[in-house]
């Protein structure tokens, strides 16, 4: 567009906003702006008019009339629509308390992830504010990721995320010119492409197409794209890595000290080993805490620094791993492989051994050797006693007193900080073959080798979150905010209700909520019962301000320990290293920029972790289903509703769906004093929150991961 177009349209767009300025309050339809103007030119006019209403100048009212945004009160935030229509707003200046409802009538086309401007209708509501939405200011996903498919209106796309619509039909549903070479049941990458008319559905093109889906590669390959994960490094990228000199810095030499590894068996990046030693004073020990010296490597503003602020993290996908750093770094110079010289940045703990108390500590640069590099489930067998697990001399009795301290570490924490004991048993799914494709399902328990590990992290994390404070050295501490009481109110109730009990639990105090939690039944109900409460918690984010950690009961904390695998941790080893050497690191302002990508890119990671492990469980569920579509599994009931029942499947990890006309032997009516689905036949039969049920798979969608399933 020339200068001239530029002005006119500026000219154009004054004209309008001058005409409905002068409106009265109601506002002018557009016919009549048009009336107003007078002789002007038609593309003009109407090129401006739209422009208007995108970027929000103008809000459309009821009658099809307009209005300038000042003259009404609109407030702007994202918008995340219900499958059954209906949305909820977030603000995101905090103006308003809560999320604002928006009926389905009131949408005005937006979809999940739009940013809306948005108009209060009914603030006086006790369930909270509804309000009508005025303008799309921004489409949250132009672009997805969508399965083909051909529909009774001709070709479609199905999105992969679940909060777009389930199918949206292509603007030349028939023209196979326009499917690009794709073929039914293809991944595309779609575009949305707004209605014929003003108030017509949206539609879709296709940009290009991605893979064949019904594999594991094929799913990989289209979660990859939709939630545009790292590719791998290029040639030009890794160029120089292996000839990477790292800083100099005096070192301290620990390679004497008796150290491990304890990893998952197939781990490569190995970032973190523990040593121990007794102390110079009798019921004194000193652990360390020893963490691969990345920073020395990766320099702030450096080619690889620039690609792992890119990345932000290790992506691990089942099948697939996308390492933040080459694997010149992970697996070969900074790992610390057993039996070689490698540098580390120590943090040295002196630890009263009978209470678990820090009597003091030390951070240093070294220089260490792993004495034996082990595995949980080896570890996890010497300390229970069982035979097959080979360790080098002095390495058990190590991990025997490492053991007795962590649990004696973990005791203090459970009485002084009150951490939340959520121990939820993890789903994982396990790929192997070429072609690759899910071989199995495991559940993997907490186990004591695990709280090993985990307690000296959590200690070392705290030192150097101290040390970040008392220093003033700018960094990111990793920060989780106390849940919102309503939120802990619903799952109260939730968990009356799984439980069967009449009366809630209250959770007045942390220590009622942390009691409740400890003493809840049951592997399967425990399970429902801690993801209920992790639903109702906020993220955990990384901050330059240190406020605390809701779930570890901390009030300093930062992730210090996987700089290998998060850029959080990194930078945090950059700004220690650059006071080391008398430098000045990044300042707070550089700083803040970095931390709003970074919890960015987390979520996002954890969108598509997420969403791949459903939809390759969904993939092995449904091939257990093609070989004997009589097979029973184990549900519990999550939330009784009119239209049926939501359910957990605790031997998948998955949720699944019953409708209510599939339940059989009678007429069922949801009760709402008694939240459940009642048999009006009578029989006393009925299906409430916590009940037990056995189904069968009834239909599986994996490209939308979900679950219909049918009672026994």
């Amino acid at each position: 567009m020339d200068t001239n177009q530029t002005a006119n349209l500026e000219r154009m767009r004054k004209q309008i906003l001058d005409v409905i300025s002068s409106s009265p309050s109601g506002g002018f339809r557009r016919v009549e702006v048009r009336r107003h103007l007078g002789h002007v030119d038609e593309a003009y006019f109407k090129r401006s008019f739209q422009s208007l209403v995108a970027d929000g100048s103008l809000v459309k009212k009821r009658g099809g009339r307009y209005v300038t945004k000042e003259s009404v009160s609109l407030i702007r935030g994202v918008i995340k629509v219900h499958s059954k229509g209906f949305g909820f707003v977030q603000v995101e200046d905090g103006s308003v308390s809560g999320d604002i409802f928006i009926p389905p009538s009131a949408t005005g086309g937006a979809l999940s992830g739009d940013e809306v401007l948005i108009e209060i209708v009914d603030s006086d509501d006790p369930r909270g504010a509804s309000g009508v939405v005025k303008s799309i200011l921004r489409r949250g996903h132009e672009e997805f990721v969508a399965c083909l498919r051909l529909g009774s209106e001709g070709y479609e796309v199905c999105p992969l995320r679940k909060e777009l619509p389930g199918s949206l039909p292509l603007v030349d549903a028939h023209d196979q010119e326009a499917l690009r070479g794709a073929k039914e049941s293809d991944w595309v990458l779609a575009r949305l492409v707004p209605g014929r008319r003003e108030n017509s559905p949206m539609m879709a093109e296709i940009v290009r197409r991605i893979s064949k889906s019904g594999s594991v590669t094929g799913d990989l390959n289209a979660l990859a794209k939709e939630y545009d994960l790292p590719k791998p490094f290029t040639h030009a990228e890794l160029r120089g890595v292996e000839d990477l000199e790292p800083l100099t810095i005096p070192r301290e030499d620990m390679t004497s000290l008796m150290m491990v590894t304890i990893d998952p068996v197939d781990a490569k990046d190995l970032d973190d080993a523990i040593s121990y030693q007794p102390g110079e004073v009798p019921g004194q020990c000193v652990v360390g805490v020893h963490i691969a010296d990345v920073a020395c490597y990766v320099t702030p503003g450096s080619k690889l620094d620039k690609l792992a602020q890119t990345r932000g993290f290790t992506s691990y996908l089942p099948g697939r791993t996308m390492p933040m750093l080459p694997g010149e770094l992970t697996s070969d110079k900074c790992s610390l492989r057993e039996g070689q010289v490698r540098l580390a940045h120590s943090v040295m703990m002196t630890i009263e051994e009978s209470t678990g108390v820090v009597l003091s500590t030390r951070r240093v640069h070294s220089l260490i050797k792993v004495r034996q590099r082990l595995s949980f489930e080896e570890v996890e067998r010497h300390l229970h006693g069982k035979p097959g697990v080979t360790l080098s001399e002095g390495i058990g009795e190590m991990l025997d007193r490492l053991a007795g301290l962590a649990q004696t570490l973990r005791n203090r924490r459970h009485e002084q900080d009150l951490f939340m004991p959520i121990s939820l048993t993890e789903v994982r799914v396990l790929c192997g073959g070429n072609p690759v494709r899910v071989v199995g399902i495991r559940r993997v328990e907490p186990t004591i080798a695990h709280e090993l590990v985990e307690e000296y992290m959590i200690l070392a994390n705290v030192q150097v979150a101290h040390e970040l404070l008392d220093r003033g050295i700018a960094g990111f501490f990793r920060v989780h905010n106390d849940p919102d009481e309503r939120l802990l109110s619903e799952f109260a109730m939730q968990s009356s209700m799984i439980l069967q009990r009449k009366k809630p639990p209250q959770f007045k105090t942390r220590k009622a909520l942390v009691g409740f939690l400890r003493q809840l039944p049951g592997q399967a109900l425990h399970d429902l019962l801690c993801f209920s409460f992790l639903r109702c918690l906020p993220r955990a984010s990384y901050s330059l301000e240190c406020t605390g950690h809701f779930g570890l009961g901390k009030v300093e904390y930062c992730h210090f320990t996987s700089p290998i695998r998060r850029y959080p941790d990194l930078l945090v080893h950059q700004q220690l290293l650059a006071r080391d050497l008398g430098q000045h690191g990044r300042d707070e302002q550089a700083l803040y920029a970095i931390e709003t990508a970074v919890n960015a890119l987390e979520q996002n990671l954890d969108q598509a972790g997420f969403a791949a492990g459903d939809r390759l469980k969904l993939r092995y569920l449904s091939s257990i289903h093609e070989e004997s579509p009589s097979t029973l599994h184990e549900a519990l009931v999550v939330r009784a509703m009119a239209a049926g029942l939501s359910l957990y499947l605790p031997e998948f990890g998955l949720m699944g769906f019953i409708e209510r006309e599939q339940l059989r032997g009678g007429v069922w009516r949801y009760e709402a004093h008694q939240f459940a689905l009642v048999n009006q036949r009578g029989g006393g039969q009925r299906y409430r929150c916590g009940d037990t049920i056995y189904v069968r798979v009834r239909c599986i969608d994996v490209v939308r991961g979900e679950l219909n399933l049918r009672p026994m």
